[in-house]
Parts: structure tokens; C-alpha cells; sequence
């Protein structure tokens, strides 16, 4: 099973994410990368101002990324959507298939005031 296969998989099954899709995306580079679309079933972090569509860019735990390769992702993922980008969330998977997820954030985000 694919990668995006995987992590669709459980963000459906394990965490009840809703119209999850595998999205294709071409780069500004000419590569194009799988990445996942979906709702989640409630907000994922207490500053989103509701539940809204986001986008999962599945990973193997040993591909190494630089900050240049997340600039070309955004921007080709704004571009083919018409709109800013704000966050892209890493599905990290393991050898043993355990998926993590990260935020990355489109820039520089204010720490949260307590």
C-alpha cells in the first residue's frame, strides 16, 4: 500500500476524519507529490477559528526536507488552489508504520498568549 493509501487510512479509520482524498500536486520543479485532503471532525488546534479543509502531506521518517522544498510546496499548493496556504500537515511514517503529524506553518506563527 502507497503512503498517502496509509495515511488516509488512518486519518479515516483511526482519528474519523471526513471526504478524505488523495490530492495530486505538481511542483513548481515539474515533480509532483500525493498528498491527502480532508476535514478533520473537530478543530485540531485551539487558535483555528473553525474546521475547515486541510491538507496532509504523507512522508517516510528518513526523507530529509529543506526549508526550500516546503516554499515550493506551499506556493504550488496556493497557486492551484487561489488561495494562501497557512499550515500543510507532515504525516510522518515509520518503518514500523506508525504515522506522526506535524504542523508546518506558511511562515512565522505568534506564540499563544496563556
Amino acid at each position: 500500500m502507497s503512503l498517502s493509501k496509509d495515511v488516509q487510512n488512518n486519518l479515516l479509520y483511526q482519528h474519523l476524519w471526513n471526504d478524505v482524498t488523495e490530492y495530486e500536486l505538481r511542483l513548481k520543479n515539474g515533480d509532483t507529490l500525493t498528498l491527502c485532503k480532508g476535514m478533520p471532525p473537530e478543530k485540531l488546534h485551539p487558535d483555528d477559528e473553525e474546521v475547515g479543509v486541510e491538507y496532509i502531506l504523507p512522508v517516510k521518517t528518513e526523507n530529509k526536507w529543506t526549508i526550500n522544498q516546503w516554499n515550493d510546496v506551499f506556493d504550488s499548493l496556493g497557486d492551484k488552489e487561489g488561495k494562501f496556504i497557512h499550515r500543510i500537515i507532515m504525516a510522518m511514517v515509520t518503518i514500523d508504520s506508525t504515522i506522526v503529524y506535524y504542523f508546518i506553518n506558511n511562515g512565522l506563527i505568534k506564540p499563544r498568549k496563556h
